[in-house]
């Protein structure tokens, strides 16, 4: 009895350390509450605030292209700034823009940024042929003893695209291959045919076509 009585006061005090019930004077529900239509209003004011910063920076860049047309980074800067809002083409036309304002004849560091940033671009969107005749374009104009970066990107895009390319070099060596065995095979079924004056028709034509069954 006694260890009862003891435990009972030590209940009472625990209870009594519990905070009062929150009391709520208004139940009724928010009168304000925000609907789909509203998330989806809100969502277009924020892509049509975006485009027109978008084309508000597509402007400053086309500006500083256009008065300054030799400021070869600035190209870069412009085509990049297309690339990071996921429009291709336009980055495309950029740098295909800046490769014709440039003077390239004076081959310059600045030039070879601009070809490799370009190629490197076409690489990213899966682009190798034109990737690699842009490389090849750059190798061919630049001047002897420079751009050992130009070449050693290139050595290394080769490696990474190696078989796909090789491929494509296969082929084409195999059309040149087949044109030229055309000619030669021409070539002779002409000379033949003047030197046999004293042969019919017929039989030209005949040794003619088995001249171009060889090949």
């Amino acid at each position: 009895m006694s260890s009862f009585n003891q435990a009972e006061p030590t209940q009472n005090a625990s209870m009594a350390k519990l905070p009062p019930p929150a009391m709520v004077n208004n139940k009724n529900p928010a009168t304000v509450q925000i609907t789909a239509e509203q998330i989806l209003s809100e969502a277009r004011e924020l892509q049509l605030l975006h485009n027109e910063l978008v084309e508000g920076a597509r402007a400053i860049y086309e500006q500083s292209v256009q008065c300054q047309p030799n400021q070869i980074q600035a190209w870069i800067r412009y085509a990049k700034f297309e690339t990071s809002n996921g429009d291709v083409a336009r980055a495309r036309e950029v740098y295909e823009r800046a490769v014709e304002k440039v003077e390239l004849a004076d081959f310059n560091e600045a030039a070879e940024q601009l070809l490799v940033a370009f190629a490197e671009f076409e690489e990213h969107c899966e682009e190798i042929l034109r990737a690699m005749c842009i490389y090849k374009f750059a190798l061919d104009h630049i001047p002897k003893g420079q751009g050992m970066d130009l070449y050693s990107k290139f050595v290394l895009f080769r490696k990474r695209h190696g078989v796909r390319l090789g491929i494509e070099d296969a082929l084409e060596r195999e059309m040149m291959s087949l044109e030229i065995k055309i000619i030669l095979a021409a070539y002779r079924w002409k000379k033949e045919q003047v030197s046999s004056h004293d042969i019919g028709s017929g039989l030209q034509e005949e040794r003619g076509t088995s001249l171009f069954s060889r090949f």
